[in-house]
């Protein structure tokens, strides 16, 4: 990779959610994940998990199912994403047309103190590759994040954009203060909307 510092795990999330388009609907795997995200700004169309690690490309997928033209974004962890990794061959042989998957993977459970994945025994991409994604990237840098999120989103076939991002955990962002049954009415009424 590229050698230098790598991005914290909030700036990384602000990347990608700049680079999307407005509209997009995201979902975001809990813990950090969903806290950096509300903090990048609440948007209705963002459904911010609290709970059932290892569930948001599932979540994601399932939209994807009911709604075949909807554009959709998972941000998954590296702990997430190993605790469902199961979902890869589900992208990959349901093949939803605009899915982007983003896994942000800082080698730690952020948010339960720190302890180690084994993320790094994980080629994330490879495997999603071998699983049926249409295409599949590892990088540390952000303007690779920024450049593969504008070109990828609106391509067919699921993408998947593993970037390496920092264990260095600053204080944590305020915590979601809406209530699970708003947050998944907002997004449901978002997902009517949504083209």
């Amino acid at each position: 990779m590229s050698g230098k510092a790598l991005m914290l795990r909030r700036d990384a999330i602000a990347v990608f959610l700049e680079e999307l388009e407005p509209s997009r609907l995201v979902v975001l795997a809990n813990g950090y994940v969903s806290r950096d995200g509300f903090n990048c700004g609440a948007r209705d169309h963002h459904f911010y998990m609290l709970g059932s690690m290892g569930l948001a490309a599932s979540i994601a997928l399932g939209i994807t199912l009911a709604r075949p033209e909807a554009a959709v974004a998972v941000v998954d962890g590296d702990g997430n994403l190993l605790m469902g990794l199961g979902i890869l061959p589900m992208v990959g042989g349901w093949q939803p047309r605009r899915f982007l998957h983003l896994v942000l993977d800082n080698g730690t459970y952020g948010a339960t103190g720190g302890q180690a994945t084994v993320s790094a025994a994980a080629d994330f991409a490879a495997g999603a590759l071998a699983c049926g994604y249409a295409r599949a990237e590892r990088t540390d840098d952000a303007d690779t994040l920024r450049r593969r999120t504008r070109e990828w989103q609106d391509l067919d076939g699921p993408s998947l954009l593993h970037v390496l991002v920092s264990p260095e955990e600053p204080p944590p962002g305020r915590r979601v203060d809406v209530e699970p049954p708003e947050i998944a009415r907002r997004f449901a009424s978002a997902l009517k909307g949504a083209p």
